[in-house]
């Protein structure tokens, strides 16, 4: 082979040694490169959202510092107080004829704040309205209308307004505004609610006249015998020109007038007049119109109502820890009997309650309250007409409860007699007593009916008990 042959083969082979080499190389190179490039491109992407993350949190915190500024401040009650303040101020200086501004409820809202609400109701010209909606769309406050109200009274432009709504404002617990009072009024009206007060849109077509006839009368008109009855009566929703007839209808007793020039019902009753109740009805009509109506009313005879009678209760002992009723006893003189009411006038100690209808008192004074003196004073009321009432006070203290507490400490004869000997734990206090002598310790009261050298009877309405030497009051038990 010659040498220009050996050159040529050697480089044929050289070129495909490198063809078939060349995707190793390319791995070899070019992967690495490829890698760090999508590295490069996953390092970019997470770094733009890592910036728009930041750009987010930057606006947010900028909105919510808007937030801070804008709201009322943190604490509700305050918040409202203030908010209400402002709402009267602004109503004042918008020049509203009437206006009556109430604190509504509070909604709060957990690790942001609260809401408050106020009611207004008042009554002002289209001008008014204007101007305050102006200064409350300026203030620049976290606030809104949550529903309004306006009814109008008249067509003529100007004429008052009967307006109401509910403003609701938001306090966040992170606000930094300490009042109202550096939130300024606007000094010019825009030409949007100049426009808006000049226009009027608010009118209302005279009303149609709706006739409602009706007769002012009591239902029940009392006398008592020997007085002199003299009762006005009015009737309205007639027509002004209408020619009316009156006429009075049912069990009319004797001597009982209408004077129509008056409109009085007259009757003077006599001592002997007798007790009872007279239906009636008035009727009054339009002549030349079916326009009628009628009223039933009654004339009740019957003797004035005298007041209840209560009784004067004892002072009484209560012991902490116990329950103490006490019945309270009251009457009532007049026939048929009345239905009485029973109250505590002035303030309650804690826990002490009344039955307004049975007049029973219930109290189980707590041990805090050991040493409490009070007056308790007592209202009776019936149900006459007009009703009358009774009063009565009565003291009550509050002692501790003993019983738990004394101790039969021992049992002594000297000379025959034997004597029972006790002990107070709390106070020390040491008493004795004899045979058919009263053992009354707080709640508890009973005889000594037997002694012995290492117990003692003791009976009352309950029966008889066993006390034994050593023991405290609370451990004594039945007679077997």
């Amino acid at each position: 082979m010659q040498t220009r042959e050996k050159v040529l083969l050697i480089g044929l082979i050289s070129v495909v040694l490198f063809w078939w080499a060349r995707p190793v190389l390319l791995q070899s190179f070019l992967d690495p490169l490829n890698e760090r490039k999508a590295d490069i491109e996953r390092i970019s992407n997470t770094l733009e959202q890592k910036q728009l993350q930041q750009n987010l949190v930057l606006a947010a915190t900028k909105q919510i510092t808007s937030y801070q500024e804008q709201s009322l401040p943190a604490d509700p009650y305050d918040a409202q107080r203030n908010y209400t303040a402002w709402l009267t101020d602004q109503l004042e200086a918008a020049g509203w004829a009437k206006h009556e501004v109430t604190p509504g409820k509070i909604t709060r809202f957990e690790d942001l704040g609260s809401s408050v609400q106020v009611r207004v109701e008042g009554v002002a010209t289209a001008a008014n309205l204007s101007e305050f909606l102006a200064n409350f769309d300026h203030s620049g406050m976290l606030h809104r209308l949550e529903r309004m109200s306006i009814d109008s009274r008249s067509i003529q432009p100007g004429e008052l307004l009967d307006i109401s709504f509910t403003a609701e404002a938001i306090a966040l617990k992170s606000s930094k505004r300490k009042d109202l009072a550096e939130v300024a009024s606007i000094e010019k009206l825009p030409e949007i609610w100049s426009d808006f007060g000049r226009r009027s849109p608010f009118s209302l077509l005279p009303p149609e006249v709706v006739l409602n006839p009706d007769i002012d009368i009591p239902a029940r008109i009392t006398v008592y015998p020997g007085d002199r009855l003299q009762k006005k009566i009015s009737w309205s929703g007639f027509p002004p020109e209408a020619k009316l007839s009156v006429s009075l209808t049912g069990e009319k007793p004797a001597g009982l007038e209408y004077d129509e020039s008056a409109r009085e019902l007259i009757w003077q009753t006599e001592a002997e007049t007798p007790l009872k109740e007279h239906p009636l009805a008035l009727t009054v009509s339009s002549n030349g119109s079916e326009t009628s109506i009628r009223k039933e009313f009654v004339i009740d005879v019957r003797l004035p109502n005298a007041a209840p009678t209560v009784q004067q209760p004892p002072p009484q002992n209560v012991f902490a820890g116990g329950m103490w009723q006490y019945q309270l006893q009251a009457s009532d003189p007049d026939q048929p009997k009345q239905s009485l009411t029973y109250r505590i006038e002035g303030s309650l100690p804690s826990g002490l309650q009344l039955d307004s209808r049975s007049g029973r008192l219930q109290w189980t004074p707590a041990e805090d309250q050991v040493g409490l003196e009070i007056r308790l004073s007592i209202v009776v009321s019936d149900n006459g007409s007009p009703s009358k009432e009774a009063r009565t006070s009565f003291n009550i203290s509050v002692k501790p409860d003993l019983e738990p507490t004394t101790q039969l400490v021992g049992c002594l004869q000297v000379d025959g007699e034997w004597t029972a000997w006790f002990r107070e734990k709390s106070s020390q206090d040491r008493f004795q007593l004899q045979l058919g002598d009263r053992l009354d310790v707080s709640r508890f009261q009973a005889k000594i009916s037997e002694i012995n050298v290492d117990r003692i009877i003791l009976e009352n309405e309950n029966g008889q008990q066993v006390l034994r030497v050593g023991k405290l009051l609370t451990e004594r038990q039945p007679v077997q």
